[in-house]
């Protein structure tokens, strides 16, 4: 697949009093054009911090040691602040985890969404107010003419997300990062939620990032997956080829805490212990204390994606 963007061998650390911590080490990734990749690890895993990278938002004390973002032949973490400020938005936009903190309690739905109008596509007042109303009932708000005069603290969660999908989607970017958009959701609103990202998606030929912990959600969404651990991609693939072939103990593991209709089981599943805090990059692979297939040979040297069959790549010797 043609790539909007290609990440590489980026290294993003976060400096305490307690020494430096690893997020993200050597990540390598390319998000497919007018496609859905789907970013999918447990928390603290490195994928929130990774998506904002892209925007060059990475929070201090975090600090991008290296790598590079193409974008467009454009390296994101080399281009003046001028040009970022640009590009946010209008070309790569992103719905924040938390709606109800991203959205300014003190503005209506309305005013905050056409602020993003008015400063992307330049239009004159009268004009941004009949876009953003337009643009809320595709979002799928009811009664978008009345609800742009709500304040957040109005709507309920469901509709809150709908207006940051609104402001997101102002610009038509060709990139759109969604960060957890179902959190906090009930299952209803959140499958209404998806499908709207869907819809958008292939409506406007618009390529997406979604960044989740739920195998679930990405099933009937994105194109390709990418399953993310301690800061590495352990294991990519096309959707299909994930759930009908995973390769990965991680992904095994994940696979096996998602409930059946067709089994029946008293307790599901669970991978023991944590993601460990990266303080220095480990010897062999970061999985083994976790592995149940893990042997002295694990330990030797760092673990590289390995390219298993066409478009299949896993982090394990022992795939």
């Amino acid at each position: 697949m043609q790539a909007i963007v290609t990440i590489e061998n980026l290294t993003i650390s976060f400096s305490s009093m307690y020494g430096k911590n690893y997020a993200v080490r050597n990540l390598s990734l390319q998000i497919p054009r007018a496609k859905t990749l789907g970013l999918v690890g447990e928390s603290g895993c490195g994928k929130s911090v990774t998506a904002y990278s892209l925007l060059h938002l990475v929070p201090k004390p975090g600090v991008i040691e290296k790598g590079s973002i193409m974008y467009n032949d454009m390296n994101l973490l080399q281009c003046p602040d001028a040009t970022l400020q640009s590009i946010r938005g209008k070309n790569i936009a992103m719905i924040f985890q938390e709606p109800m903190t991203s959205l300014n309690p003190v503005f209506t739905i309305g005013y905050q969404v056409q602020e993003a109008v008015e400063l992307h596509l330049h239009l004159r007042k009268a004009e941004a107010k009949d876009y953003t109303i337009a643009l809320l009932g595709k979002a799928g708000i009811p009664n978008p003419s009345s609800r742009y005069y709500s304040y957040p603290h109005e709507l309920s969660g469901g509709l809150r997300q709908r207006a940051m999908i609104a402001m997101a989607l102002a610009a038509k970017p060709e990139l759109l990062i969604a960060d957890e958009p179902t959190t906090a959701l009930d299952v209803t609103i959140q499958s209404q939620i998806l499908d709207l990202l869907l819809t958008l998606q292939k409506s406007q030929h618009m390529s997406m990032l979604l960044i989740t912990h739920d195998l679930g959600i990405v099933a009937n969404v994105a194109d390709v997956i990418a399953i993310m651990y301690a800061g590495e991609i352990v294991e990519i693939a096309p959707t299909k080829e994930i759930f009908n072939n995973f390769l990965h103990p991680y992904t095994q593991g994940l696979m096996s805490c998602i409930p059946s209709l067709h089994k029946k089981t008293k307790r599901l599943a669970t991978i023991p212990g944590t993601v460990p805090i990266i303080s220095k990059p480990p010897a062999g692979c970061v999985f083994y204390p976790r592995c149940y297939r893990g042997d002295a040979n694990c330990l030797h040297a760092p673990v590289s994606l390995i390219q298993k069959n066409k478009d299949h790549r896993v982090r394990c010797i022992k795939a």
